[in-house]
């Protein structure tokens, strides 16, 4: 009986852990532009420019619809990681923090297990 109870325990313990970092931080502007996170301002650039351009709404003329969107959805990623990696103050917020304006961390996240929101604690916001 006491081995089922841990059991259900570690299960719902990892089903939390893995729900909580799933929706804990903004997407990854380093990997979203294919660059270290030591990279420099002009890395960043070049990274952009290059990526901006394969992925420029006006150069899926002529493709199906479907690429068009996705093209269209990873461009507006792109620009937003250039965003981020190119302003040095929302830089070091997101390598701190994991989020761009540090606000967001003290947003209230999406419901969690049995409905309630999951606010997160810790004194007030920045």
């Amino acid at each position: 009986m006491a081995r089922r109870h841990c059991a259900i325990f570690l299960c719902a313990t990892l089903v939390l852990l893995g729900a909580t970092a799933c929706v804990a931080r903004d997407a990854d502007p380093y990997k979203m532009l294919d660059v270290s996170r030591g990279a420099g301002e002009t890395d960043v650039k070049k990274a952009y420019r290059k990526l901006s351009l394969r992925f420029h709404p006006d150069k899926q003329m002529g493709k199906s619809a479907d690429v068009v969107e996705r093209a269209q959805e990873r461009f507006m990623k792109i620009q937003k990681a250039y965003e981020t990696l190119s302003d040095a103050e929302k830089k070091r917020n997101y390598d701190a923090t994991g989020f761009a304006d540090p606000r967001d961390a003290y947003k209230e996240q999406p419901p969690g297990p049995g409905g309630r929101s999951q606010q997160r604690r810790g004194g007030s916001g920045p």
